[in-house]
Formats: C-alpha cells, structure tokens, sequence
C-alpha cells in the first residue's frame, strides 16, 4: 500500500518530515510519523556538494535509494529536483528502481540560469510523467514543485508586495496547469503570508496542494488549518540539527578555549583534575 497516496483523500493534513540519510529516516518513522520526504538540500550538504543539481544524478539516486530501502518504500518520498536532465520515461525508472511512494518535480532551470522552466514546457513534461506513473504498482504520487517564489525568498523579500502579488498569480496558472497535466499535488514553494495563501487558496484547491514551513516555525497549526494535503520541511530539519550542534560544540569549546590550554600549559594532575571538572559542569547545564 502506498502510505503517501492513501493519505491524499482523507481529509487530513499529512505532516511530512524532511529527512537526509537511513537514520533520520528511521527516527523520524520511530517517532510516529508515517510518511517521510528526503530534501535534495540536505542530502547534497550531507555529501558535500550542492542544492540545484550540483550534486550528480548518480550520487543523489543512490543516497535516495539506500534511505527508501533501508525503512519503508512505500512510506518515501523523493526529491527529485528538475529530473537532472533525465526524460519521463528515464525518471519512471527512477522510481522504480528506488521503489518510493512518490516523487516531487520542480519547474526551476538548473541547466540554464536557474530561471524556471516555461508553463507549456513542464506541463507536458509533467503529463508525461504521469502516464508512466500510471503502469507502475500503487501508482506512485507525483508532485509538482511551484517555483515562482523562490528567488524573493532567496533575497529575503518575505511578506507582501505587489511584486509578490505577481508571483502568487503565477503560482496559481502554474499549479492549475500542472494539475490539469496530471499532477497529483502542487508545491507552491515559498507562499509564506495570509494574504498569500487567500489569494492561492481562492483558485486552487487545498486537497490538492502541499506546503513547506521551516522546522521550527510556529505557524504549522495555522497551516494545518487550511485544509491542505501536506505540510513539509525542506532542509530545515537539517539546518536545526546543525544549530544543535553547532551550539553544543560552542558550549564545549574548542582546543583554544581558556580551560583546554590550561589543561595542555598544566601538569598531568593538573589535567586530571580539571578534565572531571570541566564535565560535570558541563552536565550542569
């Protein structure tokens, strides 16, 4: 059964952690969690490369195969960023070998200019997909990511605007025309205030559309509360692992904090007093 597509219809908005190799993927179905995502973002940091297709096809297929083997295939997932160049019969091999519950498909140009793609050109790309889609068992979920918003969220033009207001009018011919090819859900990244969601959401149906909160935000409630299919995190939830550690690594220090260069510059005893000091008061808190 595919988990991801039995959750489509019932009404309920499915809360989809992003997830970036097999053991987030394990803790995140360990903590309850049905269906997870993976995030090309997170996954090229993890093998040092980078978002946008910079990372090769071969590496990031197979990091998406291991984490969709290694817990549940019908409970993943995958991001497949633009298709890196592959056909609609090429990338429903994709998916077979991998053997995940779906697939999201985004409408930027990483082989030009990162501009998006033109409407007519991914619509057909999308319906194409989706026939193929149609002969593989359970019928995997395809979703089809929205661009338009991306650049002001990249410069950090959040809010409303009338050159947001531009893009959310794109978004909506876009998403319409992508589900009228055959997409199962729209991902109309970057939509980020209420008058954005309003005007989106008086056009294209909330059933129909999944959107992205970052890990932490508060708002997920909100979001819940208008009805949408799904609600994912990008590669937030890495981003908030980082923050942890990053924070955990200052607390500790470093070789030159004052306590580690006291210990190196003292005698062995001194070192071995200090070593059982310096962590209980770490454990302190």
């Amino acid at each position: 059964m595919n988990m991801l597509r039995t959750a489509l219809p019932d009404g309920t908005t499915l809360l989809m952690p992003n997830v970036w190799d097999v053991r987030s993927a394990q803790v995140a179905l360990e903590s309850g969690f049905s269906v997870v995502g993976t995030s090309s973002a997170a996954i090229a940091a993890v093998l040092g490369g980078g978002d946008a297709e910079q990372t090769s096809v071969d590496d990031m297929v197979g990091w998406n195969r291991r984490i969709v083997r290694a817990v549940s295939p019908s409970s993943v997932n995958v991001d497949l960023e633009s298709g890196y160049g592959l056909s609609a019969a090429e990338i429903a091999d994709v998916v077979r070998d991998i053997g995940c519950a779906g697939i999201n498909i985004e409408d930027s140009n990483h082989d030009g200019d990162g501009s998006q793609l033109d409407r007519e050109t991914q619509a057909i790309k999308l319906a194409e997909i989706g026939a193929h889609f149609e002969k593989i068992p359970g019928r995997p979920v395809l979703t089809a990511r929205v661009d338009s918003m991306l650049d002001l969220i990249h410069e950090g033009a959040y809010g409303d605007s009338p050159l947001a207001d531009g893009r959310v009018d794109d978004c909506i011919e876009r998403a319409l025309a992508y589900l009228h090819a055959g997409a199962d859900v729209v991902f109309p990244i970057g939509l980020n205030s209420r008058r954005q969601f309003q005007r989106f959401f008086a056009r294209v149906p909330a059933r129909s559309t999944s959107l992205l909160i970052p890990f932490l935000d508060n708002r997920i409630d909100f979001v819940r509360g208008l009805g949408v299919t799904r609600i994912s995190f990008g590669g937030t939830s890495r981003d908030a692992s980082d923050d942890f550690f990053r924070h955990r690594l200052r607390r500790l220090g470093g070789d030159a904090s004052p306590l580690r260069l006291a210990i190196r510059a003292g005698s062995g005893w001194l070192g071995r007093r200090l070593i059982p000091l310096n962590h209980g008061l770490e454990n302190e808190g």
